[in-house]
């Protein structure tokens, strides 16, 4: 057996020493920052390369809120979330290049009503990254201009969509590629604003993914098909994904014409919804603005979903009535 001694010893020391400091060196910051204490650290003095600060404050050893106003950013905050740990986001983030957030452990991620995270940039790049375990739930903004708002890579990743909006004007606004990944929208607004056959609200990747919309609107300026394994729906699925749609959920296609179209108050022209829905198109009585009005058979209430671009010429015989 071959003996190292003397200088040659010292100097293997040396070098087994520099190689453990140069692989720390090269392990992104989220590795070591999974406790909460650590997340407001790693947070507070991101370099995010763009206007305002964000701050971070713990409410107790597993909860911490994230606040401020940023603009311009151009850097990837990445966190790595311990699994009984929460991050409440109520920051307003807007950036141009990204992935703006990347998410990697098994805790939770959550948009507050007040927060937004807004991907501006034409590079093509997701707003939010979940490459872990983690559990993102949706209560305020999350879009992209020019890729999905959230793509979810890591394998059984759960979105949970309450309110608020998640949208993208390219692609689909959100993206399941994660193995036994799952999205349930229970309220708020899950939408792609492209006309693009091949846009969709919701792509779902894997095989093996789930998707529950148990209320909500979720819209895709397509074709005609609200479901499928093709392109052109408001949500596609892969050969073997579950979709399931109860309770008040919506699906809705919009057939978008390539002229700015005109429509008739009342009238459900080049719109397509799930079964148990009704929809039309209205001017909003209060604010003015064009919108599809909708109503499920099992509500005693409706909503709408504000649309640009679109005429809408009064119908006296059937008003604004969701």
């Amino acid at each position: 057996m071959k003996t190292i001694t003397g200088a040659k010893k010292i100097t293997s020391i040396i070098l087994t020493v520099v190689s453990m400091l140069c692989m720390i060196a090269a392990m992104p910051p989220s590795t070591h920052a999974d406790t909460a204490n650590a997340l407001v650290t790693l947070i507070e003095s991101f370099g995010h390369g763009g206007e305002g600060s964000l701050f971070a404050s713990c409410s107790n050893a597993n909860l911490l809120t994230v606040t401020g106003t940023v603009t311009g950013a151009s850097g990837t905050l990445s966190l790595n979330i311990n699994a009984k740990i929460t991050v409440i986001w109520a920051a307003d983030y807007t950036g141009t290049d990204g992935p703006l957030i990347e998410l990697s452990g098994s805790g939770t991620f959550e948009i507050q009503w007040n927060g937004t995270i807004r991907q501006t940039g034409n590079v093509p790049a997701p707003a939010i990254q979940c490459n872990g375990t983690n559990t993102v739930n949706v209560h305020g903004t999350v879009s992209s201009e020019s890729c999905a708002a959230i793509l979810v890579s890591g394998a059984k990743t759960v979105v949970n969509v309450y309110s608020g909006t998640v949208m993208c004007k390219r692609g689909s606004a959100i993206v399941l590629d994660g193995a036994g990944a799952r999205l349930n929208v229970s309220g708020g607004d899950v939408a792609c604003l492209s006309p693009k056959s091949f846009s969709t609200a919701v792509n779902v990747g894997s095989t093996t993914c789930k998707v529950t919309i148990s209320g909500g609107f979720v819209f895709s300026m397509c074709k005609t098909q609200i479901y499928g394994t093709g392109d052109g729906t408001v949500i596609k699925l892969a050969a073997a994904s579950q979709l399931m749609i109860n309770g008040t959920g919506v699906l809705c296609a919009w057939n978008t014409p390539i002229k700015p179209p005109t429509y008739t108050a009342g009238s459900s022209t080049d719109l397509v919804v799930n079964e148990g829905v009704n929809v039309f198109w209205a001017n909003h009585p209060t604010y003015g603005y064009t919108c599809i009005a909708y109503k499920c058979d099992n509500s005693d209430t409706g909503s709408v979903y504000e649309i640009a671009g679109v005429t809408v010429k009064e119908n006296k015989t059937r008003p604004y009535t969701a």
